[in-house]
């Protein structure tokens, strides 16, 4: 198999048609270059050059063999550019699972201006529940999570992303989610009793409320605005989640440098 290095002295001969000038170009000495052209032929059993005192010129082998010999050398170099990006974080895959709101009230602005700086990046956003994505990142189906922190899961770390504010809507019989999702957790944890009714969305919990009336209390991201009042002390705990035994991509290294200062949407005071 062709070397580098064996790569490189042939297309710089074929191009000078000298070995002293391909040798200038290749920071070595003809004598080098020579031995590596020799070592080629010998290697390939192919008289790849015509060499006469005055004069070096290809061969018609060498003539058949400067076409893969220039497709190579620009493979190879397309191949370190990639290897490069991917190093960067500048190229990949990226995939994330997140909670519905963080899709919708935060991702928008984080991907308006991480893509544009990394369009090597392939990225897929999935939305779920805290026990889907705490279990998507667990199977490895995606690479980093973001969504409400729940018990259990000890092989995943979490790192602190930021405090969701919870809000009131109406009042009432309250209207809540399923036991599976992290906001009706962090209600149950605070003494909060078992809603009237339950939804497995928000956004349905929500038409709920308004056509039935009643009370409903959810983060104030998966709200958006509205001016509702505040919980105060009733925060939910959004976190970053990722595999303990897994080394995080250089793409997701980098996404992490435009989530540095994640904040929820200023809506209104407490209550």
């Amino acid at each position: 198999m062709i070397t580098q290095r064996q790569l490189s002295a042939f297309l710089a001969v074929a191009h000078h048609r000298s070995f002293i000038r391909a040798a200038d170009q290749l920071n070595l000495t003809p004598a080098a270059v020579s031995l590596t052209i020799k070592q080629l032929e010998t290697d390939s059993q192919a008289k790849l050059f015509e060499r006469t005192t005055r004069s070096v010129e290809l061969s018609g082998e060498g003539q058949s063999f400067l076409p893969y010999a220039q497709a190579m050398w620009q493979s190879s170099l397309e191949a370190n550019r990639a290897l490069t990006q991917l190093g960067q974080g500048e190229a990949g895959a990226l995939v994330l699972g997140v909670a519905p709101s963080v899709a919708k009230r935060l991702m928008p602005d984080i991907l308006s201006r991480f893509i544009p700086d990394s369009p090597g990046v392939e990225v897929q956003i999935l939305e779920g529940t805290a026990e889907q994505v705490f279990g998507w990142v667990a199977e490895g189906r995606v690479e980093l999570g973001l969504q409400g922190d729940i018990e259990g899961f000890p092989a995943l770390w979490r790192s602190h992303a930021l405090d969701d504010p919870f809000v009131r809507i109406g009042r009432g019989p309250r209207i809540g989610l399923t036991p599976d999702t992290a906001i009706e957790r962090a209600l149950a944890a605070t003494g909060w009793p078992a809603p009237a009714v339950r939804a497995s969305a928000p956004d349905t919990a929500l038409q709920i409320q308004a056509r039935l009336g009643g009370s409903l209390i959810l983060p104030q991201l998966t709200v958006g605005g509205g001016g509702h009042p505040r919980m105060r002390g009733l925060t939910r705990r959004l976190v970053w989640i990722g595999q303990y035994n897994r080394v995080v991509s250089a793409a997701a290294r980098r996404f992490f440098t435009y989530c540095n200062e994640l904040e929820v949407p200023q809506d209104s005071g407490g209550t």
